[in-house]
């Protein structure tokens, strides 16, 4: 842990509000989880099936079904929580001026490397940005790759970040060519996430990569082609607010996905 984390002028103590996790119950509940894991094991030959595989196949879909839900709602929980610890941070004078908040690579937009747990990953995302300027697919996979499944949250921030460069390479797409070419490397992305990352973090990154993302997202890409510079801003604002910190990875990787950096221009005053 870096020793920048350590803070020894810090002196009190905080009580923070407890982390609640709802039980998973309904009429789906345990009991679909546990058949559609048996399911699996007859599937694979580890336990004798006393079924055909249609009903086989049904179970074992319902208990994916029912996993996604229970990680879905275990996820609210989790970020409810971590909102109410944020609360109590912005009300304590003291604790305010620590920076206790979410990190994100949107940090890199003004010219700052990412805070824990994503401080030592401005290199990959700078790798990645050369990578997208570059002809080669396998460059651009091979650089996208270490980036997914890193940072914290439902959606990891790499996943949130290399999702929405690739959703803005789909749009700018200049020809059938490299449209098909994005595709292939899109499909292999895909693939990998579902290693990377878990299976809520794997399908959202299909979403995005393959450009059927948060509304937010296409009006961005819809202001900026065609639509004046305010919608354009209230399209960004809308998005920022998707998510505990989804919402700016994406931002992020939409301008790197449109201008290969995510180094600020710097701007030279005109005097008349």
């Amino acid at each position: 842990m870096p020793a920048s984390l350590f803070k020894p002028v810090l002196t009190g103590r905080w009580t923070l509000p407890p982390l609640i996790l709802h039980p998973f119950a309904g009429r789906e509940g345990p009991d679909k989880l546990l058949e559609g894991s048996r399911a699996t094991l007859m599937m694979h030959g580890l336990m004798p099936r006393d079924v055909d595989m249609d009903e086989l196949t049904r179970r074992i879909l319902t208990g994916r079904h029912n996993e996604v839900r229970m990680l879905y709602f275990l996820g609210k929980d989790i970020f409810r929580w971590m909102d109410q610890c944020s609360e109590i941070v912005q009300k304590e004078e003291l604790l305010k001026t620590l920076g206790i908040r979410p990190q994100s690579f949107a940090a890199m937009l003004v010219g700052q490397n990412p805070e824990f747990p994503l401080e030592g990953a401005d290199e990959l995302v700078r790798r990645f940005a050369r990578a997208l300027d570059d002809a080669s697919p396998d460059a651009l996979h091979d650089a996208a790759l270490p980036l997914l499944g890193l940072g914290l949250g439902l959606t990891p921030s790499g996943d949130d970040l290399v999702g929405a460069a690739l959703f803005a390479r789909r749009m700018m797409a200049s020809s059938r060519d490299d449209a098909l070419a994005l595709e292939r490397v899109v499909a292999r992305l895909v693939d990998a996430a579902h290693a990377r990352t878990h299976v809520i973090a794997a399908a959202l990154f299909r979403d995005l990569a393959m450009g059927e993302s948060f509304a937010p997202l296409h009006q961005l890409a819809h202001a900026l082609a065609s639509g004046p510079r305010e919608h354009a801003i209230d399209a960004a604002r809308a998005l920022v607010a998707v998510g505990h910190s989804s919402g700016w990875e994406m931002l992020a990787g939409f301008i790197l996905g449109i201008t290969r950096t995510l180094t600020p221009q710097s701007r030279t005053m005109e005097t008349t």
